[in-house]
């Protein structure tokens, strides 16, 4: 074989290798940077109160723990279950993952499709089983997780955000994305308007509930009395709820409630809810203490929203009718789907006595959200729609065609003594 085809084929090999060795080194740094970026406030509280005669292998069982439930992995302690976690805080994680991804990917910017593919399974399966080992090293026999579904959590999360950061990166993911048919690529926009619709909705229910309760919040703040690095611990945790307590809001928007401990619910059509002794958190200032009659009213907003999504669908594909009452009905569904699936992070368990059951209902969320939009989404996108290019076409030559006919037509200018003047003249004086 010829030297330059020895030569080359070396370097080829040697820049796969370098691929298949920089998937798994950007995984493990992502995981190593979100891991501090999480344990830095741990140690910060852990250093400012009394643990006894633990020593620093407790502090990275905490901060373990920590970065496992961010990430939604449940922690059992005891006989309970603590499964609604304040997850919101994996956006710490997401950041890291997703600049991981962004450098790889710059590494595979003429890669295939293929390798693309191959190489972020890799990446998270990399970052699936280092939560495997954070949970088995932060484990006892009193606090534990299971290593296998930390590591199937992680995993899955690794894989959604690396798959969007190559693709969003990568010359090969930008002309996967260029292929999506004109029908469906109004699917996306359609879904995310409808989903962050309703999340918006639910946000801002939650924030008029939290200001219209802010007193009881900062009472129960100041109940507390946390030092500065406790406080920043409430502050984080607080921000990592957020997202549970605007799930738990849009789930009372739709009308399917929620509820916060063994038949106990909260919904706009129970006019009371049952007095229950809650833990001493701020954020559970927002819930709802009486119900008036223009809650019943909430579920009507939903509906709303689904006459934006489609209005969305009708002005942005030329389908005729069936097709896009195809496009709204899928859309509807994957809406409906991802409440549901967003949902079941929200709900669960946060302890084995009074908040032994917690959170909405997910498939009643789904449903429910998948009704209410359908009324208002299916007969907007079904009434109205985008004119093709041939009706576009059409419509401004019958414009060109009717300007032609008047600016033929010569109007008539009456006769005056100047005219008939001129026409004499014209005619050698001589007149008719």
């Amino acid at each position: 074989m010829p030297a330059p085809v020895i030569k080359d084929l070396h370097a080829l090999g040697a820049r796969l290798h370098l691929r298949w060795l920089l998937a798994p080194l950007v995984a493990f740094i992502a995981m190593a940077l979100s891991f501090i970026a999480i344990g830095i406030p741990i140690w910060c509280a852990w250093l400012t109160t009394d643990h006894g005669s633990n020593g620093f292998d407790q502090l990275l069982r905490l901060i373990g723990n920590g970065w496992l439930a961010v990430q939604a992995v449940p922690i059992q302690s005891g006989d309970a279950i603590y499964a609604v976690l304040p997850w919101g805080m994996a956006i710490v994680s997401i950041f890291a993952i997703y600049r991981a991804a962004v450098v790889l990917g710059k590494r595979l910017i003429f890669a295939g499709i293929i390798e693309i593919g191959i190489l972020g399974v890799v990446f998270a399966v990399v970052y699936g089983f280092c939560a495997m080992a954070v949970s088995a090293g932060s484990s006892t026999d009193v606090t534990f997780t299971l290593p296998w579904r930390a590591g199937l959590t992680c995993f899955v999360l690794a894989l959604v955000v690396v798959k969007i950061a190559l693709i969003r990166s990568t010359r090969a993911g930008r002309q996967l994305l260029s292929v999506i048919p004109d029908a469906l690529q109004i699917l996306p926009r359609a879904v995310a308007a409808g989903f962050f619709g309703l999340i918006g909705a639910g946000a801002l229910l939650a924030l008029c509930s939290l200001a219209w309760n802010f007193s009881q919040a900062k009472g129960i703040f100041e109940f507390l009395a946390p030092n500065f690095f406790g406080g920043l611990i409430i502050l984080i945790a607080g921000v990592g709820y957020l997202p549970v307590l605007i799930l738990w809001s849009t789930s009372y928007l739709l009308g399917a409630g929620f509820v916060i401990g063994p038949g106990i619910g909260m919904s706009p059509f129970v006019p009371a809810p049952p007095a229950t002794q809650l833990p001493a958190f701020p954020l559970l200032a927002a819930l709802p203490q009486e119900v008036g009659p223009i809650a019943w009213g909430l579920p009507v907003i939903a509906v709303i929203v689904g006459v934006g999504v489609g209005l969305i669908i009708a002005r942005g594909t030329k389908q005729p009718a069936l097709v896009r009452l195809g496009l709204a009905t899928a859309v509807t569904v994957l809406i409906g789907l991802a409440l549901g699936l967003v949902s079941a992070l929200a709900s669960g368990s946060l302890g084995n006595i009074r908040l032994a059951t917690i959170g909405p209902d997910p498939i009643l969320v789904g449903l429910l959200a998948f009704a209410l939009l359908s009324i208002g989404a299916i007969p907007t996108a079904i009434a109205l729609r985008r004119a093709t290019e041939e009706e576009q076409a059409a419509e401004e030559e019958s414009v060109e065609v009717f300007e032609a006919s008047e600016s033929s037509v010569v109007p008539e200018v009456p006769a005056t003594q100047e005219t008939i003047a001129m026409s004499i003249k014209e005619s050698n004086g001589k007149p008719e």
